[in-house]
């Protein structure tokens, strides 16, 4: 069993690695914070640019960290102060993610519906999980179709360290690396003029203009459009996405349903194992296990099953469901890159959501609509009739 199902998942990848893949819509974005800690710093501003589309103009707000201080090292760095994010028009989070949200759809609808992929500089280490965490102060998760590139691992995968001025793979030095300058009126350290210092950087990375590139399908022998196939297929390598693509997967629900039962049973024997204040006349509780009713076969006889409440304690581990392997998230996690770089998929998901959004009621089979209480067809009176005719029927012949 497990040979067919390696079997069928690289069949799966390779069917997925033939289907054309669409080039996204990328947006650079840069933050700055007032520490590297996520859980106890804050964002203080945070800037967007589209380099699928240089008419779409930048983003970019200061925001309002509350009641978290600007530190001194911080001032010094990118010359943001603690009145610069106190004035009244600053936004909090709140809204500043709101902004960004619509710069991410209007780089969507620009792009014509391509999806918008997120790149920074260190996103998996820093941006992303700094948005990831104010937004969950917020109760809310990052959506779901957010898919983000980290451009330092992919930088150090494209350029020996010794050819990168000072050895580091810091932004500045990989404009140093690639002659990228600070646009005119640009401040070093700014969310803004970092992002598009960025783009500029991650271009020369990937090795052609991602310019109006948006939408292009690229097929997997496309030799005409080798270098943007080639400059795909290295974002694709290093994009990541913050969400939790087998969150409903078989597995995962079985380990959660083995745990909650495992966690009942023990507190049923810690329950059991305490002196009874009831009078001795009640009736005892049934045990936790098979219910309230014996296991019997069909000539009467009970069956002797040991009932679930009497498991030794060191047995209980044994319940919850484990793969070594992980194979069913790395799965969804492919299924996950694959959805968002096929345009095919996306349009079909949002075509049905698009269906089950239009205000019409949603279609239930018969039985229910029969009779929503029950969940069943009641009987008629022509189904009474056909029962007696049936009985009348057996009696003649008999």
């Amino acid at each position: 069993v497990p040979a067919a199902a390696a079997a069928q998942r690289q069949r799966q990848q390779q069917q997925q690695q033939q289907q054309p893949s669409e080039v996204p819509c990328v947006v650079v974005f840069d933050l700055e914070t007032t520490g590297l800690n996520k859980d106890r710093n804050r964002i203080i501003e945070i800037a967007a640019v589209n380099v699928s589309d240089p008419t779409h103009r930048p983003m970019s707000t200061l925001v309002n960290p509350g009641r978290f201080a600007v530190p001194p090292p911080v001032v010094a760095l990118t010359g943001i102060t603690n009145a610069m994010v106190s004035a009244p028009a600053v936004p909090s989070f709140q809204r500043a993610a709101e902004l960004f949200q619509e710069y991410i759809d209007e780089a969507r609808r620009r792009c014509g519906g391509a999806s918008v992929l997120l790149a920074a500089h260190n996103a998996r280490q820093f941006d992303a999980g700094f948005l990831q965490a104010e937004y969950r102060r917020l109760g809310r998760e990052l959506p779901e179709d957010w898919r983000f590139v980290d451009t330092l691992p992919l930088a150090r995968k494209t350029l020996a360290k010794d050819t990168i001025p000072g050895g580091s793979y810091k932004l500045e030095s990989l404009a140093a690396r690639f002659g990228v300058v600070e646009q005119a009126g640009g401040s070093a350290h700014r969310a803004e003029a970092d992002a598009r210092m960025l783009g500029d950087v991650l271009q020369r990375l990937v090795g052609c203009s991602l310019e109006g590139t948006a939408g292009t399908s690229i097929a997997a022998d496309d030799v005409e459009n080798s270098e943007l196939a080639e400059a795909l297929r290295a974002m694709k390598t290093y994009s990541f996405s913050m969400g939790d693509p087998a969150k409903n997967s078989l597995r995962r629900q079985m380990a959660a349903g083995s745990a909650a039962l495992g966690d009942a049973l023990k507190s049923h024997r810690g329950n059991s194992q305490q002196p009874s204040q009831q009078p001795s006349q009640q009736q005892q509780s049934t045990p936790l296990g098979f219910g309230a009713t014996s296991i019997v076969t069909s000539d009467g006889e009970d069956i002797d099953v040991e009932s679930s409440a009497n498991i030794p304690e060191s047995e209980l581990d044994d319940l919850t469901y484990s793969d070594d392997g992980d194979e069913e998230e790395e799965d969804s996690s492919a299924r996950a890159e694959a959805f968002f770089f096929t345009r095919e998929e996306r349009e079909k998901e949002r075509a049905d959501a698009s269906a089950s959004a239009s205000g019409k009621p949603e279609k239930r089979p018969f039985w229910i609509q029969a009779d929503p209480i029950n969940g069943f067809v009641p009987e008629t009176m022509d189904f009474a009739r056909m029962v007696e005719a049936d009985e009348q029927a057996t009696l003649n012949l008999g």
